[in-house]
């Protein structure tokens, strides 16, 4: 998650829907999980889907950026179900060097299946490009 205004709008909005979660910024991707009432968690996913554009620039002025970089931005919801009871307390972003290590992070609250959910459904989509 290069866009710094995106990260803010992800943070801000799972905090003012009452969410809680983790977003992982990994080596190979971000993950963002989330959790909380079934409004909110909907509220919250029209934001991630629909609202926010995950191919905008940093800056105008940088042309930097390549087309192609900026066409592999997207966000995809992996997994949504329900769950007994809240893993984790509060919304916060963790940055991690390798995905071992998120891996790791995720197994802490016994949610490496999301992690594992994620990583292959990138492996799948790079799969049929």
């Amino acid at each position: 998650m290069s866009n710094t205004k995106n990260k803010f709008k992800v943070d801000v909005n799972a905090q003012e829907n009452h969410l809680t979660g983790v977003g992982l910024i990994a080596e190979a991707f971000t993950i963002v999980i989330v959790e909380g009432t079934a409004k909110a968690v909907r509220r919250y996913d029209k934001l991630m889907m629909r609202r926010i554009d995950w191919n905008a620039k940093l800056n105008d002025d940088n042309d930097e950026m390549d087309a192609d970089d900026a066409k592999k931005n997207k966000c995809t919801r992996v997994w949504r179900g329900t769950s007994t009871s809240h893993a984790l307390r509060r919304f916060c972003f963790e940055t991690f060097r390798s995905d071992a290590a998120a891996r790791r992070y995720l197994a802490e609250f016994k949610l490496e299946h999301l992690y594992d959910a994620a990583f292959a459904a990138i492996a799948c989509a790079e799969d049929s490009e």
